[in-house]
C-alpha cells in the first residue's frame, strides 16, 4: 500500500505527539475495551454451542423421527452481478478505510490515519485499543495486518488531506498496453500511408490512361472527319470533268483540320501575358505573365494534356516585364527557358528537377526586347537590347559578353539605334550560325563574331513610309525566314529562302488591317496523317479578331492561299505559336491574347 502527504517536522516529534494523544484517550475507552475483549468469548461460546449440536444430532430420539420433514427450501432467485462502477467504488471505499473498523480515515479526531514501523495504515482509535489490549494480556503488541511486533513508539501519524492505494501491477498492465496499442497504431498508420501513396499512383496512372484513350478516341475521329472531306471533295473532283481548278480542289483536299482543345484564362484577373513559348521536349506551353500591383513578373506554365488544369504560376524571375522568352532546342543539354527582359538582364532558367530556378543571370547594357539560342552549340544564347545592340553569351562563362553587335553603320557612324525586336538563329552549314534581326525598319543579316564586316540589310526599302519590321520567324525544315513589317494602313509578310548567303524573296502576302499592337506570327511545318510535311504561316488580324493561316509550304512564287480563318473572340491575338513533338505525332497551334492561352489540334 501507497499513501500520500509529507511530514513538516522530524519523526521524534511526531512519535511524542502520538504518544501524548494516545494517554489522553485512554480513559476514555476503556469501556470500549471491554467490549473488544468479550467479541472472543462470544465467538468461543457460540463455537461450543455449534459443536454440542453437531454432536446430539446423532441421538434422534423417535418422536422426533416421526415428525414430518420440512419442505425444501424455495430456490431464490440469482443475485445480479455488482457492477463494475460498484466494484470500482467498493475498492475505493476499501482503499481508503481502516481495516479494522471500516471506517474512512481522517485528516484529525479519533479515525486520523498512522502507520506502523511495517508500513501499514490503521486509524488511531483502532490501533489504540490493539494495543491496550495486548497490555491488558501482558503480551507484546502486534500489528493487525502482518504481526510484526510493535510498539507505541512505532506509531506514526500521517500527515495527508487524503489517502488512496494504487494497484501497481494493474498500472504496469495498463502502461504496456497503451504502448502496445500505440506501436499498432503506427504500423497501421504506416499502412495507411503506403496504401494512399499506391492509391494516388493509381489515380494518375488511371488518369494517364484515361487521357490518352481519350486522345486516341479524338485521332480516330479525325481520321475518320479527314477521310469523309476528302473522299468528297474526290467526288466533286469526279464530276467536274476535269475542269481548271483542279489543281485548287487538290489543294483542297490537303487543307489542315483544326479544333479548339482548351482556352486557359489568365491566372488573375489583374495579370497579363505578351509572349508565348512551346517547348520542344515535353507538350508544355510557357506564357510570360507579368501582375504590375505586386511587382510580379514570371511565366505561367500550362500543361496541354490537362485541359481543365489552371496555369501555374513560376517563382519570380525578373523586376521588370519579360519581353520574350525562348526554350532550348537541345535534347542532350539541360532543359533551359531564355528570358529576356525590360529590368536590363537575361536570365537562363532550368526547367527540369523540381521547382525551376535562375542557373544564370546575364547582366546587358541596355533592356532587353528579344532572345535566341544558338542551334549547333548549347552552351551559345543571343539578346537583343534597345539602342541596335546585339550580346552573345557563353553560359559557361555568363559573367560578360562573349561579343557585342552594336547595330547598322555605314562606315564609322552608327545609323539605327532602334531595339532589335526579333532574333533568329539560322544554320550556315558546317556548325556555323548566321544571326537574322530585325529592328524598327529593316531585317538584317550579321557578320560572324569577330568579323568586321557591316550589317547587311535583307529586306528592300519599302514604298510606303513608316514601314516597321517588328517579327522574325524561322523553320529549319521549310528553309524559309518570315519577316513581317507593320505601316499605318495595312500588315505585310515576307517569306525569305534561307540561308542568308542565298537570300531572296519567295512571297509577299498582304492584309488590310491596322496592326496597332506588338503581336507576333509564327512559321511552323510539320507531317501530316499521310506522310506529307505541310508549312503554315500564321498571325493575328486584329480588325476581324482572327487567327489567319497560309500554306507557306506550297512551291512556286504565287502568293499563299489562306487555309484557316478562325474566329478569335478572347481578344486581339499578341502571339502565335505551333509545334510538332514527333513526325506524324500530335500537333498543336497556340495562341494567347493578355487575358487568355488557346490550344488547337490540328490534323
Amino acid at each position: 500500500m501507497e499513501h500520500g502527504g509529507v511530514a513538516t517536522s522530524s519523526p521524534a516529534a511526531h512519535s511524542a505527539r502520538g504518544l501524548k494523544e494516545l494517554e489522553e484517550e485512554e480513559l476514555e475507552e476503556e469501556e470500549e475495551q471491554l467490549v473488544w475483549d468479550r467479541i472472543p468469548m462470544q465467538r468461543n461460546s457460540e463455537s461450543a454451542m455449534s459443536t454440542e449440536w453437531a454432536a446430539s444430532e446423532g441421538e434422534v430420539d423417535d418422536d422426533f423421527a416421526e415428525r414430518p420433514r420440512p419442505a425444501p427450501p424455495v430456490a431464490m432467485p440469482p443475485i445480479p452481478p455488482i457492477p463494475p462502477a460498484q466494484q470500482e467504488t467498493e475498492a475505493d471505499d476499501e482503499r481508503s478505510t481502516c481495516p479494522v473498523c471500516m471506517e474512512r480515515w481522517t485528516a484529525g479526531g479519533a479515525t486520523r490515519v498512522v502507520s506502523l514501523r511495517c508500513g501499514h495504515l490503521f486509524c488511531k482509535r483502532c490501533i489504540a485499543r490493539w494495543m491496550r489490549g495486548a497490555a491488558a494480556k501482558k503480551r507484546r503488541a502486534q500489528c493487525p495486518e502482518c504481526a510484526q511486533p510493535v510498539g507505541r513508539r512505532d506509531v506514526r501519524p500521517i500527515y495527508a488531506r487524503s489517502i488512496s492505494a494504487v494497484d501497481g501491477e494493474q498500472l504496469q498492465r495498463a502502461q504496456s498496453e497503451s504502448r502496445r496499442l500505440a506501436e499498432r497504431a503506427a504500423e497501421l498508420q504506416a499502412q495507411l500511408g503506403m496504401l494512399e501513396t499506391r492509391y494516388a499512383a493509381m489515380c494518375a496512372n488511371s488518369s494517364r490512361l484515361g487521357a490518352e484513350l481519350a486522345e486516341a478516341a479524338d485521332r480516330a475521329a479525325w481520321l475518320e472527319a479527314e477521310n469523309a472531306a476528302l473522299a468528297a471533295r474526290l467526288a466533286e473532283r469526279r464530276g467536274s470533268h476535269g475542269s481548271d481548278n483542279d489543281s485548287d480542289d487538290a489543294s483542297d483536299a490537303f487543307r489542315p483540320v483544326v479544333r479548339l482543345r482548351a482556352t486557359h484564362r489568365s491566372p488573375a484577373a489583374d495579370g497579363a501575358m505578351r509572349r508565348l513559348a512551346l517547348h520542344p521536349h515535353a507538350p508544355t506551353a510557357y506564357a510570360t505573365y507579368s501582375r504590375r500591383a505586386q511587382q510580379l513578373h514570371t511565366l505561367a506554365q500550362i500543361d496541354i494534356h490537362e485541359t481543365r488544369a489552371a496555369p501555374l504560376v513560376l517563382p519570380p524571375l525578373h523586376a521588370a516585364e519579360i519581353r520574350a522568352a525562348e526554350p532550348s532546342p537541345h535534347a542532350a543539354a539541360p532543359r533551359y527557358m531564355l528570358t529576356a527582359s525590360t529590368d536590363r538582364t537575361a536570365a537562363v532558367v532550368a526547367l527540369a528537377g523540381g521547382a525551376p530556378n535562375v542557373a544564370a543571370r546575364l547582366a546587358l547594357p541596355a533592356p532587353a526586347w528579344a532572345c535566341a539560342w544558338d542551334p549547333a552549340a548549347p552552351a551559345l544564347c543571343y539578346v537583343g537590347a534597345a539602342r541596335g545592340l546585339v550580346l552573345a553569351f557563353d553560359l559557361r562563362h555568363p559573367a560578360r559578353a562573349l561579343h557585342v553587335w552594336d547595330g547598322p553603320r555605314h562606315g564609322a557612324a552608327a545609323v539605327d539605334f532602334s531595339p532589335v525586336a526579333s532574333i533568329a538563329a539560322v544554320p550556315a552549314g558546317a556548325g556555323a550560325t548566321r544571326l537574322v534581326v530585325a529592328n524598327a525598319a529593316h531585317a538584317y543579316a550579321l557578320p560572324p563574331p569577330g568579323a568586321a564586316d557591316p550589317w547587311v540589310q535583307l529586306t528592300p526599302d519599302a514604298a510606303a513610309p513608316r514601314r516597321a519590321c517588328f517579327a522574325l520567324s524561322y523553320d529549319a525544315a521549310l528553309g524559309c525566314v518570315a519577316a513581317s513589317f507593320r505601316s499605318a494602313a495595312a500588315l505585310e509578310h515576307e517569306l525569305y529562302a534561307a540561308p542568308p548567303d542565298v537570300w531572296r524573296l519567295r512571297r509577299r502576302l498582304a492584309v488590310a488591317s491596322r496592326q496597332t499592337l506588338w503581336a507576333r506570327p509564327a512559321l511552323f511545318s510539320y507531317v501530316d496523317a499521310r506522310r506529307v510535311r505541310r508549312g503554315l504561316f500564321c498571325a493575328g488580324v486584329e480588325a476581324s479578331r482572327t487567327l489567319r493561316a497560309w500554306d507557306a509550304g506550297a512551291p512556286g512564287p504565287a502568293a499563299p492561299r489562306v487555309l484557316l480563318d478562325l474566329p478569335h473572340d478572347a481578344g486581339p491575338v499578341l502571339d502565335v505559336r505551333g509545334f510538332q513533338w514527333a513526325p506524324g505525332g500530335q500537333t498543336v497551334l497556340a495562341t494567347l491574347t493578355q487575358a487568355a492561352v488557346r490550344i488547337y489540334d490540328v490534323r
